[in-house]
């Protein structure tokens, strides 16, 4: 990398780090020297494991088998990291590096943009496609608690599989009790996650 430091900004050139089995390059800018310092980056990402984002947020071993390509514009004040804004998108490529022990680890792919408000992410119209089921959604997560207000639509040519996604999460909450629940078939689901995921 690269700092260049003058007598009114800083900047740092990462050309190149790992994260979550997968790699990140970014440009940070300390714009001023004076409240409320402002400072702002540009994240490029690849591979980056979404199995490792979940948990870093605290739901381990979700199982999510994607690594997550793409970019992100962020600007904030001071410390205060998740109160800043930005957006970014993300294409999600199957068979990312294993974050865990999920008991039904499942590849996944797809495509998002996003922004995000005061440690809020932002979801426009999306998609995320695992072998037997694809997935569009759009709403938000709040980094801060996993609170999600997603509404989701699921065409599934196997219901077996979103019963083994079902309890990977659910074991991620906790939930050390959760079993499969049986479900078999193929369809159409329409619906909303609202709350905690916690």
């Amino acid at each position: 990398g690269q700092m260049t430091v003058t007598d009114e900004e800083t900047k740092v050139a990462i050309r190149s780090a790992r994260y979550g089995g997968g790699t990140i390059a970014a440009d940070y800018h300390l714009t001023r020297y004076a409240e409320p310092y402002p400072m702002t980056v540009d994240f490029r990402y690849d591979r980056v494991s979404i199995e490792k984002l979940f948990e870093d947020w605290e739901l381990p071993e979700t199982g999510l088998r994607g690594g997550a390509r793409g970019k992100l514009a962020y600007a904030w004040n001071k410390d205060d990291i998740l109160g800043g804004n930005g957006e970014g998108t993300a294409k999600l490529l199957p068979g990312a590096v294993a974050f865990g022990n999920a008991r039904f680890p499942l590849d996944v792919s797809g495509d998002t943009r996003f922004r995000l408000d005061k440690g809020t992410v932002h979801f426009a119209p999306s998609t995320l496609n695992a072998p037997s089921s694809d997935v569009a959604f759009s709403g938000s997560l709040k980094i801060d608690g996993v609170v999600a207000a997603v509404a989701l639509t699921v065409d599934s040519r196997d219901f077996a599989e979103l019963d083994r996604a079902g309890f990977n999460f659910a074991r991620a909450t906790g939930e050390k009790d959760y079993e499969l629940l049986g479900f078999r078939g193929t369809g159409t689901i329409r619906g909303t996650v609202k709350g905690p995921l916690d």
